[in-house]
């Protein structure tokens, strides 16, 4: 299994505009798109997989209870290759920034549910 990039990158992008920064603060501060890149496609290995269900609601008129059910990968860990400009941001800043979106945003389409966390375990 992989994960997409774009969704480290998203994170990242939220925790740094959750710091109170702008994504795009014009041609004299920092442009967040721009300074920041994460490889496209980032392979995942795992512990154990498993699935979670619940109930969600259709969309439409005549909304309907289904129930829904998502693979969940427990004990997951990836390599993460990021690139930054570094008069932006500092390697410091960049890990702070990868833990805040770990353990506040994560990555996933559960991630608001608490899936997805994850943390800086080593840095190359």
């Amino acid at each position: 299994p992989c994960l997409l990039g774009k969704a480290f990158q998203d994170a990242m992008k939220e925790a740094f505009i959750s710091c109170g920064f702008k994504e795009s603060t014009g041609k004299a501060g920092t442009d967040f798109k721009r300074t920041i890149s994460i490889a496209s496609i980032v392979p995942v290995s795992f512990g154990e997989a498993g699935y979670s269900q619940h109930l969600a609601q259709t969309s439409g008129l005549s909304r309907v209870n289904v129930i829904t059910q998502q693979n969940v990968l427990h004990d997951w860990h990836c390599d993460v290759q990021v690139n930054a400009l570094e008069s932006a941001f500092p390697k410091q800043t960049i890990i702070e920034l990868f833990n805040m979106a770990g353990t506040f945003i994560g990555v996933g389409s559960r991630r608001g549910e608490g899936y997805g966390r994850f943390h800086v375990t080593e840095v190359k």
